[in-house]
């Protein structure tokens, strides 16, 4: 069982059914479950806030300090040259668990590793810093402000990157014809590695929101079982990320062969146009999710079949009318343009995931 699917078990079950009992003339009480009580870290005397919103009820602890926070703790992980990724690994497993700071140690005196382990959490790890730094050891806090990070902005965010991503990759093949170095074309695994940050920053608010549910306000969050769904979307957008890289290398290496002009301009518009209905796709799938809207998730998966359509027939199109000069460039040419076309297809695939979890969560919220 993945670490996604034990969290949301864990939500599951933290679901109890209680009566509403009359307490004297103006009061009605509930009881609330032991165990929850003891996971926010509060006791019998403790002072919470309620606070009505819509059609609920919420129940905060009140002036929880950050010195009672179950995760304000210092984790320790020693650093070994032949164990390197293991115990990069073990970092980022302590920052996705809500870990506030890290003491880093090294077992050997190598400037090269040490370089090596500061860039990893500068680049890898969204509101990381280094403290404090010696010569055997640095202290790194991971620092997340949580009023301006709320879910659903990360998650536009991450989605129109990947759109952003998947279109540079299309303008790419659009110019197959023209005289470009290829040298000279933006890196994709910049702007890609950047919507991985968001993700695994998701991740850790989602854990945050998980570990301390008095934060779910400060990320724009009603329900705690809505987590689980921006994490699935949030994981959906980060794939499409990848495909729009893939999309951009594969017309890189499109471009490279030279032979583009094989294949008529007529396959190379109705590429584009597939690249843009799949930016289309998401960017709509991302918003029905960010405003809770059903009945537009259900449009887009209307879309799905019609799509699916396209695609095939475009595959058949260029398997039947490519006939470059060169069998061999014939062959690699017609393996990237498969490739392409399949990862517009995946990009379309998660696309449509989001669309069917934005259902699956607030069909039941709808009037």
């Amino acid at each position: 069982m993945s670490r996604e699917e034990r969290i949301a078990e864990d939500i599951i079950e933290d679901l109890e059914f209680r009566k509403l009992q009359l307490l004297g003339r103006s009061s009605i009480a509930v009881t609330i479950p032991k165990k929850w009580v003891q996971a926010l870290g509060l006791k019998p005397g403790d002072v919470v806030i309620l606070k009505r919103a819509k059609d609920s009820i919420l129940i905060q602890p009140y002036a929880q300090t950050e010195e009672q926070s179950p995760n304000n703790t210092m984790r320790e992980v020693t650093i070994s040259t032949t164990h390197l990724a293991r115990s990069l690994r073990k970092i980022m497993g302590l920052y996705l668990s809500g870990i506030s700071s890290v003491v880093v140690k090294f077992q050997e005196d190598n400037p090269g590793v040490k370089q090596i382990v500061k860039n990893f959490i500068r680049e890898k790890l969204p509101g990381a810093e280094i403290v404090d730094e010696r010569y055997n050891m640095m202290i790194v806090r991971f620092l997340t402000n949580l009023e301006e990070l709320p879910i659903r902005r990360i998650l536009k965010r991450m989605s129109n990157m990947a759109i952003n991503m998947l279109r540079e990759g299309l303008k790419i093949l659009a110019e197959s014809d023209k005289d470009i170095v290829i040298d000279q074309l933006p890196d994709s695994s910049v702007k890609d590695e950047e919507i991985d940050r968001l993700y695994l920053l998701v991740y850790k608010l989602v854990n945050q929101g998980i570990l301390n549910q008095k934060l779910l306000s400060k990320l724009e969050i009603e329900d705690p079982r809505e987590l689980i769904a921006a994490l699935i979307v949030a994981k959906s957008i980060e794939r499409c990320g990848d495909h729009a890289t893939r999309v951009i290398d594969l017309s890189k290496a499109i471009l490279s062969i030279n032979v583009s002009l094989s294949l008529s301009t007529d396959v190379f518009q109705k590429l584009a146009d597939l690249g843009q209905s799949a930016c289309y796709i998401l960017r709509e799938a991302t918003q029905s999710f960010v405003d809770k809207d059903v009945e537009r998730a259900q449009e887009i998966l209307e879309k799905r079949v019609e799509l699916r359509k396209v695609s095939i027939k475009l595959v058949d199109n260029i398997m039947k009318h490519a006939c470059p000069l060169c069998m061999v460039k014939a062959s690699e040419l017609l393996t990237y343009v498969i490739l392409l076309i399949e990862s517009i297809r995946r990009f379309l695939a998660y696309s449509y995931d989001i669309a069917e979890i934005t259902i699956d969560t607030y069909s039941n919220k709808t009037e």
